[in-house]
């Protein structure tokens, strides 16, 4: 896992570049695709609720899994931090 997962991403261009450490092979992503799409796993997925929840995000692997986005996921992080 990325050291940038170990923190909650302070922007969108953090989470960005959070998710492209993990992406094989992926230069940029539309924020509005499906992160399985580009090859995020849920092991992947539920690692980053685990590192995130432990730094005191309030998310759990369901609410990253229902909408699998960059934009959905800023959003949640921002509502939720």
């Amino acid at each position: 896992m990325s050291n940038y997962a170990a923190s909650i991403p302070e922007n969108k261009l953090a989470l960005r570049s959070c998710l492209l450490s993990l992406l094989q092979g992926v230069n940029d992503l539309d924020e509005q695709e499906n992160l399985v799409y580009y090859g995020l796993g849920s092991l992947q997925i539920m690692n980053l609720s685990i590192y995130w929840r432990n730094a005191g995000l309030a998310v759990n692997f369901i609410d990253l899994v229902k909408t699998p986005t960059l934009a959905a996921w800023w959003q949640l992080i921002e509502e939720k931090h």
